[in-house]
């Protein structure tokens, strides 16, 4: 079996079992359980033994050298996101972080991080990494207007990157002061379909 195969045959158990609700460690040992053998085999094992250890499954990926750094940062961006489904189901057809995870990554980091508390200029910074450039790009000029005191809601319309749904929605919260309700609004809105983006 080449290295390729190996990769997508991986990526679709790996996937099927997230999605069906298995725990990561449980997911990566039925893996191992189905007797993958050589290098891949004792490499997926090692993530296993690192992820007992304390590190999260990104952190185990990037040591054991056996996937991608693409595959690496995209693992990374779900397991910040609670997306991990989303992206291993992404990655099953050869590692597309597609335009809709990375604002359904966006959404669901940033509501995290200001429902925990986190100040919106942190969150905003700590939201935009890992992801593509256009966004990233927007997030931080919402970042540079909500510190000049100008909200997030204009800037957001200015960058083009953003629905007018979002826009009006996030209008509301610079209003209200209520935006940790606002971002769990837009994500249980659009986490069901596919962004029309």
């Amino acid at each position: 079996m080449t290295r390729a195969m190996q990769l997508r045959l991986f990526w679709e158990s790996f996937a099927m079992m997230i999605d069906a609700g298995l725990p990561v460690l449980r997911a990566l040992n039925t893996i191992i359980n189905q007797g993958w053998g050589g290098k891949f085999g004792e490499g997926i094992r090692q993530i296993a033994e690192d992820m007992q250890g304390g590190k999260t499954l990104s952190e185990a990926m990037e040591i054991s050298k056996l996937f991608s750094k693409t595959e690496v940062n995209i693992i990374r961006a779900g397991e910040v996101g609670s997306i991990l489904e989303v992206v291993a189901r992404r990655l099953t057809n050869g590692g597309l972080f597609t335009r809709a995870d990375q604002y359904l990554y966006f959404y669901k980091n940033f509501g995290t991080l200001i429902t925990s508390g986190v100040p919106i200029l942190q969150s905003l910074k700590l939201s935009a990494e890992d992801l593509d450039e256009p966004l990233q790009i927007a997030i931080m000029k919402i970042y540079d207007g909500v510190k000049e005191g100008d909200g997030m809601a204009a800037p957001m319309e200015e960058s083009g990157e953003f629905s007018p749904m979002e826009v009006n929605l996030v209008d509301i919260s610079d209003k209200c002061g209520c935006l940790d309700a606002i971002l769990l609004k837009i994500v249980k809105l659009c986490e069901p379909l596919p962004f029309n983006r």
